[in-house]
């Protein structure tokens, strides 16, 4: 049976890449040079991300007198040539929700990224928000012009910035997915059709290619495979440097992640990036290190865009020739019988210690040839089977890799035309479900 699903060893690649341990370049113009880029061309310009800010943190990334002295914003006012715009993606507060007790906080925290970073700029800003500053309620009342949703052009690069919290629930927690509502997704399908220049650069807070993200990739797919150029997704959450690519639709998205400026998941040395454009196109990027404190360490050259490492999706792994293929949040619960303990968070289910959530797939149609599923999920899900709903076989798992498992699955035409599927979380331990699918 495992030749069967030799490919799905390569199911979900984790692409990873930091601080490198190499000697630094000392200086802006190092950085530039390792990347071609020459300040004095017509058009060519550099703009700069930072991410994570976490300024009001009571996380991991807590420590006494954040930002308040000298910072990354400092940093950046000190770049020459300048750049010609900064862009923050997302969660410059922390612990926010769609549930107005949260609100008093962000808006605080807010308030208190303004002061101490934003109002140092010598440059112009724009902010993107993230899955821990979802109150546009909030945000509004510190910058109450600014859109949470916006585009821009600069020199051949159409620039977006995208909102994904608005179909979000009080009740969930704060890891739920980027999914844009109706009306976010027609204004931006008629920008992307609009636009003429050569690079298309989408700023998110969650990257595009992360499993949360499976519900906006089939959103954006068919935008852009209308746009004609190159098409880059910069973001964060996930408090790393990466430099990847992945397929949507037909065309190639490269994908940026950047570091906080004061660490990884503890206060240390970390980054914002630098990121290089000519005749229209990012040609390369540099990240530039500071300490926790924001002062200076040096450079680092990044990935080409040749050297980006290609990955798979989630969707994309659970197989092209999938008899059916089930993902949260895609109508999934029509299937969905019975949940207990279960948080319905969009985009996955979080399953509480000891809980469960069952599905009824019909087996015709197609799908009586069934011998496999394959899930996605935490490694510790387990899963239970039955074709009547009432006599239970636990599932074995045939692989596990990178987050997609397999199970074996013996039909019996006499039990019955369903298949009823039991997710669940063990008793000392939550999981979570992001899809499945059936296979031959």
């Amino acid at each position: 049976m495992r030749h069967l699903f030799r490919g799905l060893i390569v199911w979900v690649t984790i692409c990873l890449s930091s601080f490198s341990g190499e000697p630094l370049m000392k200086n802006f113009e190092e950085a530039a040079a390792s990347v071609s880029w020459n300040a004095k061309s017509p058009g060519n310009f550099f703009f700069v991300q930072a991410t994570d800010l976490h300024v009001n943190d009571m996380g991991p990334l807590k420590m006494e007198g954040k930002y308040e002295g000298k910072n990354f914003a400092d940093d950046i006012n000190g770049l020459v040539p300048k750049p010609g715009f900064l862009v923050v993606t997302g969660d410059t507060v922390s612990d926010t929700f769609r549930s107005q007790t949260s609100w008093a906080k962000a808006e605080k925290g807010f308030q208190s990224a303004k002061d101490r970073i934003y109002s140092k700029l010598n440059i112009l800003y724009h902010i993107v928000l993230g899955n821990n500053g979802c109150s546009p309620e909030a945000f509004h009342k510190v910058w109450p012009k600014r859109s949470t949703y916006w585009f821009f052009d600069c020199e051949g690069v159409h620039f977006v910035g995208l909102y994904g919290y608005n179909l979000w629930k009080p009740e969930n927690s704060n890891h739920a997915g980027i999914v844009l509502d109706d009306e976010q997704l027609a204004w931006l399908e008629k920008d992307v059709l609009a636009a003429k220049a050569k690079t298309l650069v989408i700023f998110t807070h969650e990257p595009l290619q992360d499993y949360d993200c499976h519900l906006v990739r089939k959103q954006l797919a068919p935008i852009v495979s209308k746009f004609g150029g190159e098409i880059w997704n910069i973001a964060g959450h996930n408090h790393m440097n990466s430099a990847d690519s992945f397929t949507l639709g037909n065309k190639t998205v490269r994908v940026l992640q950047t570091i906080t400026p004061t660490g990884a998941w503890k206060p240390d040395k970390g980054a914002y990036r630098l990121v290089f454009v000519s005749d229209g196109r990012i040609i390369g990027t540099a990240l530039r290190w500071l300490t926790k404190d924001g002062e200076p360490i040096g450079f680092e050259k990044d990935k080409r865009p040749d050297e980006m490492r290609q990955c798979q999706t989630v969707e994309e792994a659970l197989g092209n020739n999938a008899l059916c293929k089930i993902m949260v949040g895609d109508r999934d619960d029509a299937m969905r019988i019975e949940s207990v303990k279960v948080e319905d968070r969009l985009s996955n289910l979080r399953i509480m210690k000891g809980g469960f959530a069952t599905y009824k797939i019909p087996l015709k149609t197609g799908c009586e040839d069934v011998r496999h599923i394959a899930m996605i999920a935490r490694s510790n899900t387990m899963v239970e089977l039955s074709q009547n709903g009432q006599t239970w076989t636990t599932a074995e798992k045939s692989v596990s890799k990178g987050g997609v498992m397999l199970f074996d699955f013996t039909p019996n035409p006499q039990a019955g035309d369903n298949l009823f599927l039991k997710v669940k979380a063990p008793d000392n331990n939550e999981t979570r479900l992001y899809g499945f699918a059936l296979l031959r």
